[in-house]
């Protein structure tokens, strides 16, 4: 009896997970935004950092988009925040999202989810038909409690590359083209993508997932401040990361709740490590600056 009502619990899961990845899942054309990082041998770790967000409506031609904009923030150089890149469209009927490049004087296909298995990837963005990458096998991911479609692609990479219905492909969105034979390890991932704030698919391969992008001091507002400090809140004797561009070149003072300075904080890499014997549990407050002329910011942080 037993062995029956566990087939039957597992027929009923795979019936429908099936059923939900035979449900189109549409493109999150408002509010999405998609978190990616690039990766090169030549960089030897990150070489760049990209958040694509989508914010109101344009008009080109006789079709309606939304327009496309990006955060990037490179390993060396300045970042870039607010970047217009193009605009999208999502044809349901077919299945396709495409892609009105600002450098580029037509709409090109970005993903085309009408695909089965064996079937040659078409031309698109993100792959050049020289490249021949066939759609080795279509199984389903769980995003936000529904059963979407994954598309893994074959390639000569090594490294897994899949197009994912209702999210975009597994190396963001429009980080350059799906290449099937390069000469150096290049490896584009996305880390997360949200739908209003909400995050929808996170990469948990990281040491610490998170949705946010690094930030250049000049460029933070009231409404991202909170998200300079992460994770928060932690438990005592826990090492937490400060989420700024070269955080080497800015200042962390920490207070108690008393508005006593606390024993300066050492700083590796983008993260600090916060001993017990120093930091209870209780509030803080971290008051970051990068130099005299600039109003500093002061982050909460709970330490249970």
């Amino acid at each position: 009896m037993k062995n029956f009502l566990l087939i039957a619990i597992c027929l009923l899961i795979f019936k429908k997970s099936f059923s939900q990845a035979n449900v189109y899942h549409p493109f999150p054309l408002d509010g999405g935004e998609w978190r990616a990082d690039y990766f090169d041998e030549q960089c030897f770790g990150i070489c760049e950092k990209r958040n694509y967000y989508t914010r109101g409506d344009t008009t080109i031609g006789n079709a309606t988009y939304k327009k496309l904009y990006a955060d990037i923030v490179p390993e060396v150089g300045n970042a870039f925040y607010g970047e217009y890149f193009g605009a999208l469209r999502e044809d349901t009927v077919n299945r396709k999202i495409y892609y009105f490049c600002s450098c580029s004087p037509e709409e090109t296909i970005l993903f085309d989810f009408d695909l089965d298995s064996g079937e040659v990837l078409p031309q698109t963005w993100l792959h050049d038909v020289a490249d021949t990458m066939l759609v080795s096998s279509i199984d389903s991911i769980l995003i936000d409690n529904s059963y979407h479609k994954k598309f893994n692609l074959t390639n000569t990479t090594g490294y897994p590359v899949a197009l994912i219905e209702g999210v975009g492909w597994s190396g963001g969105l429009i980080l350059e083209k799906i290449y099937s034979l390069i000469g150096w390890e290049v490896i584009y991932n996305l880390k997360c993508m949200k739908v209003n704030g909400e995050i929808q698919y996170l990469d948990t391969s990281y040491v610490y997932p998170s949705c946010d992008l690094p930030l250049a001091i000049e460029n933070i507002n009231i409404a991202s401040v909170t998200s300079l400090i992460y994770p928060n809140p932690v438990p005592m004797g826990s090492t937490i990361y400060l989420n700024l561009t070269y955080p080497q070149q800015y200042k962390v003072k920490v207070l108690d709740i008393t508005g006593r300075s606390v024993r300066p904080v050492i700083f590796s890499a983008n993260s600090i490590y916060l001993p017990p014997d120093t930091f209870q549990k209780g509030i803080y407050l971290f008051e970051i600056s990068k130099d005299k002329k600039q109003q500093p910011f002061f982050v909460k942080l709970i330490i249970l």
